[in-house]
């Protein structure tokens, strides 16, 4: 290894040696959230004084809040009436003022279901619906729907009129003979009568037949009334309503309250004024040290290549 090369190792020891112990400072940085005083009196909490790294202590050296705006926070709200948010709210015994809201709207559909009915009740066109929190909403009817129940859950009694005399063996019944064995009841009667009624088969069912009174003259033809009875499927009628609510995220901000980066720098405990003044001194010796050197072995090296 030549001298230049010795030189220049030394050189780089001197330096690492010297920012080495330079080394006594370092810098950090804290989210933090103070008041308004606390930044305008520099004030800082003493849990940033004093701090401990890798074993080592260090102590405030100075400090700056940067980064600095009004404490904020958001809140949610669900299921509003109206395009309305608290003004002020309380956190913490803290006060916040309403700084800006956005709302979002929603449709919502509630169904009213109206069972066992034969004829189409009366639906009313808007009607206050119950939400959450006992708030009341205006629903708008959109649209009716109709369907059957799947049961024969309705009882229903038809007349029926058989003409022919007393001790008759046929009786004419909506232009068809009929025997009179066992009327009312006669063979296959439950789909005769509600042929002769014009009633379909899916939603009624004849159970039973009875007479109902004696024979009667009417426009000169003898007459014998029956009554049928039995039981129909009723009417389901869901009614669908619409109504708007707004789900809403405000933001509120306190003046007083300040979200800020806390900037402090740090200098290891134990460093004495006269070190620091060493410390500086050494860094720039060795940076004189350096361009001494290099000096000098540039001046041989140019003065060797003339007498070369």
């Amino acid at each position: 290894m030549n001298k230049k090369s010795i030189v220049i190792l030394l050189c780089f020891f001197l330096l690492s040696t010297t920012f080495s112990f330079a080394e006594s400072s370092l810098t950090k940085e804290y989210d933090v959230t103070v008041t308004t005083k606390d930044i305008e009196n520099k004030a800082i909490d003493k849990k940033y004084k004093r701090i401990k790294v890798d074993g080592k202590e260090y102590k405030m050296k100075e400090f700056e809040y940067i980064h600095s705006k009004p404490k904020t926070i958001k809140k949610k709200y669900k299921d509003l009436t109206e395009k309305e948010v608290e003004k002020n709210i309380n956190l913490g015994g803290q006060e916040y003022k309403l700084n800006n809201v956005k709302y979002d709207k929603k449709t919502v559909t509630k169904t009213d279901t109206y069972s066992n009915y034969i004829t189409e009740p009366q639906i009313p066109k808007e009607k206050d619906i119950e939400i959450e929190d006992g708030k009341i909403v205006k629903g708008t009817l959109k649209n009716t729907e109709r369907n059957l129940s799947s049961t024969y859950n309705v009882p229903f009694t038809m007349p029926a009129k058989f003409y022919g005399s007393e001790g008759t063996e046929v009786y004419v019944l909506n232009g068809k003979e009929i025997s009179s064995y066992n009327a009312p009841e006669f063979r296959n009667y439950p789909n005769e009568i509600l042929n002769y009624l014009n009633l379909d088969g899916n939603i009624y069912r004849i159970d039973r037949g009875a007479w109902q009174g004696g024979y009667y003259n009417e426009n000169g033809q003898t007459v014998r009334n029956a009554v049928y009875s039995g039981m129909q499927k009723s009417n389901i009628y869901t009614a669908k309503y619409e109504y708007e609510t707004f789900d809403a995220t405000a933001t509120y901000e306190n003046l007083d309250l300040v979200d800020s980066t806390l900037k402090v720098t740090y200098e290891k405990i134990g460093l004495t004024r006269t070190q620091k003044i060493l410390i500086a001194g050494a860094v720039v010796f060795t940076a004189l040290l350096i361009s001494l050197i290099l000096f000098i072995l540039k001046k041989k090296s140019n003065k060797e290549q003339l007498d070369g």
